[in-house]
């Protein structure tokens, strides 16, 4: 027997619960790409689509885990009490948290995230003395910018400051 509808809503409620959902379409919040549904990485820029929310914590210096310690753990480098941070909101390393600690030391992608071809081996120099932070481009692919201004010298930090290492976007806190 052929069902026959009274109108287009009693159509529409009927195809509503036979036919799947279409999947929705999504792409990539760093490079725009699409993405396969349930994808944990992205396929063409490598960043993680899961939000970091575990609450880890780490090293700037070394990329090790560190929590609320004094000094690092694994390089040893002392965390000043001003408790500086680089909490990334965009790129591949969205929802990480990096302390910085004291002292000079340079940063590349081993300290940051394997993941990420676009940051340099070597991508910045960080000075970090007597409670202020600064930091260079070390030369670097992708650049390294302090309020939109490529850092080719050392740039001061300021709290609330926007922070780009390749194509992440990170807020010094």
């Amino acid at each position: 027997s052929e069902d026959r509808f009274q109108n287009a809503e009693e159509f529409l409620r009927k195809v509503g619960d036979s036919a799947p959902a279409p999947a929705p379409m999504s792409a990539c919040p760093s490079c725009g790409k699409p993405i396969p549904a349930g994808a944990g990485f992205c396929p063409g820029c490598g960043a993680n689509l899961v939000p970091q929310s575990n609450g880890s914590v780490y090293c700037l210096a070394c990329g090790a885990v560190v929590g609320t310690e004094s000094s690092c753990p694994n390089c040893g480098r002392r965390f000043s009490p001003c408790n500086h941070r680089l909490t990334f909101a965009t790129g591949v390393l969205t929802g990480l948290v990096f302390r910085i600690p004291e002292g000079q030391f340079e940063v590349g992608r081993e300290e940051m995230l394997h993941r990420d071809q676009h940051i340099s081996r070597c991508h910045l120099r960080v000075s970090s003395l007597n409670g202020s932070v600064s930091l260079q481009d070390a030369g670097s692919t992708n650049g390294t910018y302090v309020a939109g201004q490529l850092a080719t010298s050392p740039l001061q930090l300021q709290p609330g400051v926007e922070i780009r290492i390749a194509g992440n976007i990170g807020i010094f806190n």
